[in-house]
């Protein structure tokens, strides 16, 4: 079990790293072109998780699940994250106003990853319950 489990993870965990580059780069990029911190930060995480689901359905989990049980299982998470993202990342600007918002923007990526390793796992790409 563990041998299949460490790929497993470091290979979900490689996806999430570089979704989480995406979307940092593309709130970054937005950022000097004077988009709005908060709308920066939703259209970055929209480019990571599109990057994201192909990565971790093709790459990390070879899943066959149909792509339509997959995507809007996907698609529920996307949203939860969205949401999760930003309230995060808002409360984060309250509590913490002197930081730049590049640092927010990590803490609030980083305080989701344990949600999203769990979810692909077990809700999303598990094939048992196909």
């Amino acid at each position: 079990m563990f041998k299949t489990l460490i790929p497993t993870l470091s290979a979900s965990l490689l996806s999430s790293v570089t979704a989480t580059l995406l979307h940092i780069c593309v709130f970054y990029g937005l950022l000097q072109h004077s988009v709005p911190a908060q709308t920066a930060t939703f259209i970055g995480a929209i480019s990571g998780a599109v990057l994201n689901y192909m990565c971790q359905y093709h790459l990390v989990y070879r899943s066959t699940r149909a792509h339509r049980s997959a995507v809007l299982r996907y698609l529920l998470l996307v949203c939860t994250n969205i949401a999760l993202n930003s309230l995060i990342f808002q409360g984060l600007t309250v509590l913490l106003p002197t930081l730049q918002p590049l640092l927010l923007q990590a803490l609030t990526s980083a305080s989701l990853a344990t949600l999203n390793l769990f979810a692909y796992q077990r809700i999303i790409f598990h094939e048992r319950s196909c």
